[in-house]
């Protein structure tokens, strides 16, 4: 009795320490100009960054992201970031806001959870791990909007991303075209 009580315990803890914070994050409403400021835009870098940190992203405003992630060189050291581009949704689960990267055929690459700090600075915490990094804004860059008047407008790669509404259906990511300004969304 006493054996099988405390193998259930571990088995319990060892099933529930494992378990990733948020896996069923739901895609944010659509960010338009009013509450803009409250999500990242722009391009952010990182001077020292470590192995698996971006050194340097830009998350555009038509939902598209080019950036570098310092990885590690096979006999050890660090080679040089190659650039990844592709698109990006923010989503959001129940403890944290994230930014989920499709790469430029629209499959999933990763997720960071997200916190914007005090002088803009971007914090990132790759999914599954415990360790949050900064990057700072960079200033020297401009990002304008993909403006629009229909959603015929609108350009660019969708992520293969799909969603179950709130009124039963299913919506895939498509684009919008909300204040005159090209949105990426799913469900209306």
């Amino acid at each position: 009795m006493t054996r099988t009580l405390l193998a259930s315990m571990i088995a319990f803890t060892a099933c529930t320490a494992s378990q990733p914070d948020d896996t069923s994050d739901q895609q944010d409403a659509p960010v338009g100009k009013a509450d803009a400021a409250s999500y990242p835009s722009g391009t952010y870098t990182d001077a020292t960054p470590h192995i698996g940190e971006l050194s340097m992203v830009t998350l555009n405003d038509d939902f598209t992201y080019s950036r570098y992630q310092l990885g590690a060189c096979p006999g050890g050291g660090t080679c040089t970031p190659a650039l990844q581009t592709g698109t990006y949704l923010f989503t959001h689960g129940s403890k944290y806001h994230y930014i989920r990267f499709y790469d430029s055929d629209g499959n999933f690459v990763d997720r960071f959870a997200w916190k914007l700090e005090t002088g803009g600075k971007l914090e990132l915490n790759q999914d599954a791990k415990d360790h949050w990094f900064t990057l700072a804004p960079d200033t020297s860059s401009g990002n304008d909007p993909q403006e629009c008047t229909e959603a015929t407008d609108c350009s660019g790669i969708l992520p293969d991303f799909c969603r179950l509404c709130s009124d039963g259906t299913s919506a895939c990511a498509h684009w919008s075209c909300l204040s005159n300004q090209c949105e990426i969304v799913t469900c209306s």
